[in-house]
């Protein structure tokens, strides 16, 4: 049913020079305005619903509908049109690629299938355009078999239609027709040699493995289509499968040497280089795409984020900011709070954090550094609060049962701690942080065979986790059982950090508890030395010089634990060594 172009521009003259609708610009998506001469001076208009409006009138409608990308508006429009006149052909062949479109196969189906039984009336060319659309639906519902016996039986009327015989020989090559895929490429190729038969070619070659044979076809498509992007794009990333990644980047390099502001090759050499983990380069390249494309926010967004790996922190702060001065509702604000963050520039940080709505995707992420600030901050009950709030409304985020995790034990609730994180065991990760804080709050409860097996379970698969080892070998010297195995597992943990006074307070814990005083003293005092702020560490020296017989520094020792330490059964037990000593 479309319209000649004077019978076009006729109606339009109807429209305009009657007043009898506005134009289609205006149309709302459920009624239109009309305005007789009379009330021109008025400004109340009468609202008119869209099944009022002629057939004719929806048509052009949806046609400028479809021409400003208003999918859904236009959909309404021919709707409507097909309801006033369900033998309009044409107008439901649009509606089927409009659904389409919008992921509504079944219902395009039915709207192309309605169409082509009306198909008598409708030119050849509309007809074939028809057929077409038809075998995509077909391919899109699944239907492959019947998509492709369509597509077969339009080669069939006109062999030289290309756009057909590409679409057939893809659906042949996906269906695994290899053959069959390549023999209507090889006779598209005997009628005339095109870049687009090149290209799908090498698709087929290299689905099939054939890489050589992909890489014969696109240099053939490459010297057809020099300025084809498609082509570069293909052949670099042919090379990267065959892991000459040299080759790959000298295939972009060249061509955007020629073509500068080629937006999609600079954005491959830019993956690339970070593939490669040259991320100076990286950014150099995006720097220049930035530059060609008017700071694009897609790419000031890449290069936000390669900024903030490299620890560039204002650069990136730079980068989100650019984006958010035209965009201030951006997704990247999540980014420019953590690169604030990151940049010392905290509690403009947590603004940002906090103004990110909890409709938004990263909102989860927004609480959570927040949480992190808080439990920072040495606010651990309102960290606590947030994640559980946070959990609640998004019971799978491991991240939140981590950080709480965290927060629990530094507040040495472990039955709290316990009780909180038990749905984290049976997420498909579960974070080694998380199952060490069980471990501490079962150790804590005295629960040891329990804290021994989350320990266990960290080093199952990851055995140099240096703080598992180091806390298992600390928990098998404070109860005095497996010496031997606990001296090996504080070494262990010693060769990951050699410099870790803790670490080195356990290993001379373990030689106290076998007895060999001068060895553990040796040890205790390179302890010390790295953290000499640390009571239960002073404790443990004061314990090994009382046993070596030097009491004047026990004692000395013990007293600056005591200076050091809140906790009243420590302070009790110190008070009693200064006493009585041990």
């Amino acid at each position: 049913m479309r319209l000649a172009k004077t019978q076009l521009l006729t109606a339009m003259l109807c429209l305009t020079l009657g007043a009898c609708a506005t134009t289609p610009h205006s149309i709302s998506e459920t009624s239109t305005q009309t305005e007789s001469p009379s009330q021109k001076k008025a400004t109340h208009k009468v609202q008119v619903p869209l099944s009022d409006l002629s057939t004719d009138f929806l048509y052009l409608a949806a046609e400028d509908a479809i021409q400003e990308n208003r999918i859904e508006l236009a959909t309404r429009f021919l709707e409507t049109l097909i309801r006033k006149d369900s033998d309009a052909a044409v107008p439901r062949i649009q509606l089927a690629g409009l659904l389409l479109r919008q992921g509504q196969n079944e219902a395009a189906l039915k709207q192309i299938g309605t169409a082509l039984q009306q198909g008598k009336r409708l030119q050849p060319r509309i007809a074939e355009n028809a057929h077409l659309l038809y075998a995509r639906i077909l391919a899109s519902t699944g239907h492959e078999k019947e998509a492709i016996q369509q597509l077969d039986e339009l080669l069939a009327q006109n062999p030289g239609r290309l756009h057909v015989r590409v679409m057939e020989a893809r659906l042949l090559a996906k269906t695994s027709n290899f053959d069959m895929a390549r023999a209507i490429i090889e006779e598209g190729l005997k009628r005339h040699d095109s870049p687009i038969l090149r290209q799908v070619e090498a698709e087929i070659d290299i689905a099939q493995n054939r890489l050589k044979d992909a890489e014969k076809a696109l240099k053939r498509m490459q010297a057809l289509a020099p300025d084809s992007e498609t082509a570069v794009l293909m052949l670099s990333h042919l090379a990267t499968r065959q892991h000459d990644t040299v080759r790959a980047e000298y295939t972009l390099r060249k061509f955007l040497a020629n073509h500068p502001g080629s937006l999609r090759i600079g954005n491959a050499l830019g993956r690339l280089m970070v593939q490669e983990n040259r991320p100076k380069e990286a950014i150099k390249i995006y720097q220049g795409i930035a530059r060609q494309t008017g700071n694009n926010p897609a790419v000031l967004s890449t290069l936000g984020l390669l900024y903030y790996q490299q620890k560039m922190y204002k650069q990136a702060i730079d980068s989100f900011e650019q984006i958010l001065d035209d965009n201030p509702d951006a997704p990247v604000r999540f980014y420019l709070a953590a690169s604030l963050e990151a940049g010392g520039q905290v509690d403009r940080a947590a603004r940002i954090y906090g103004q990110i709505g909890s409709d938004e995707q990263d909102y989860p992420s927004a609480q959570l550094q927040l949480g992190g600030i808080e439990f920072r901050r040495k606010k651990p009950a309102e960290a606590a609060a947030r994640l559980t709030q946070l959990i609640a409304a998004y019971p799978t985020y491991a991240d939140a049962y981590n950080m709480l995790s965290s927060v629990r034990a530094s507040q040495k609730k472990y039955k709290l701690l316990l009780k909180e994180t038990e749905a984290a065991l049976d997420l498909n990760k579960v974070d080694d942080n998380l199952l060490f804080n069980r471990a501490v709050a079962f150790e804590g409860l005295k629960r040891y065979d329990d804290s021994e097996a989350s320990l266990r379970r960290v080093l199952s698969h990851n055995p140099n986790h240096a703080e598992a080892l180091n806390f298992l070998g600390y928990m098998y010297a404070e109860r005095g059982v497996k010496l031997d195995e606990a001296e090996s597992l504080i070494e262990r943990a010693l060769e990951q950090r050699p410099k870790d006074g803790y670490y080195m307070d356990s290993l001379a814990w373990v030689y106290y508890k076998k007895g060999d005083y001068a060895r553990a003293l040796k040890v205790q005092q390179k302890a010390v030395a790295e953290v000499p702020d640390d009571a239960t560490m002073q404790e443990h020296m004061g314990d090994i010089l009382w046993r070596r017989g030097m009491a004047a520094k026990a004692k000395k020792a013990w007293s600056d634990s005591l200076k050091l330490t809140d906790d009243d059964k420590a302070r009790a037990r110190l008070k009693q060594k200064l006493a009585k000593g041990i």
